[in-house]
C-alpha cells in the first residue's frame, strides 16, 4: 500500500472462511491528525468470500497516544449501508495536475490541518485500462468524504472478525 507511514495498514491475513481476493487492499482511507494528542485511523477494504457469499470487509485500525491499536471490522452484508458509502467516491471530482513552475491551482492554501488520503483501484475510461488513484487533502471533498463515510459505518464497527466463530481475546 502507498500510504504515510502514519496511515499504513496492511490487510492482515483473515480467518480460513474469509480469504481475501487480492494481495492488497481495493480501497484504503485514513486520518491523520496533525497535533501532539492524536487519535488517528486507517480503514482497509477488500473483496472477500464469506460463507459462500461475495463481500466486502473492511478492517478499521485506530492509534491513540499511549494506547494499543484497536483493530474493528465490518462487512457489507451485515452493514447494507457500506456499499452506497463507498459508491459515492465515483462523485468525487479529480484533482487537475498541476506540473512543477505552473501556477494554475488553488488561490487558497491551507498549510495545517488533519490529512486524510483515499487510496483505490481505478479505471481510465479514455484509454480502456485500470490504474491506481491516490488522493490526499486536508479539506475538500477528500476530507468530506472520509468523514461522512466513517459517520455511516459508525454503527456497523465490531470487535469480531466476519466469519470468525467468536469474538477475539481481549489484549
Amino acid at each position: 500500500m502507498r500510504l504515510s507511514a502514519v496511515g499504513v495498514a496492511v490487510f492482515a491475513a483473515m480467518v480460513a472462511s474469509v480469504s481475501p481476493a487480492r494481495s492488497q487492499d481495493d480501497l484504503s482511507f485514513s486520518k491523520s491528525e496533525r497535533r501532539i494528542d492524536r487519535h488517528d485511523f486507517t480503514v482497509s477494504v477488500n473483496s472477500a468470500q464469506l460463507d459462500e457469499r461475495q463481500v466486502w470487509v473492511a478492517q478499521l485500525v485506530q492509534r491513540a497516544p499511549n494506547q494499543p491499536e484497536q483493530t474493528m471490522w465490518a462487512d457489507s452484508h451485515s452493514c447494507p449501508a457500506m456499499m452506497p458509502a463507498f459508491s459515492k467516491l465515483q462523485l468525487i471530482e479529480p484533482f487537475k495536475i498541476v506540473p512543477p513552475g505552473v501556477r494554475d491551482g488553488a488561490s487558497i492554501v491551507v498549510m495545517d490541518g488533519d490529512r486524510y488520503r483515499i487510496h483505490a483501484q481505478g479505471y481510465w475510461a479514455q484509454a480502456d485500462r485500470s490504474g491506481e488513484i491516490s488522493l490526499s487533502s486536508n479539506d475538500g471533498p477528500v476530507k468530506t468524504w472520509v468523514e461522512d463515510t466513517m459517520k455511516v459505518l459508525a454503527p456497523c464497527w465490531s470487535k469480531k472478525r466476519p466469519g470468525s466463530a467468536t469474538d477475539p481475546p481481549a489484549p
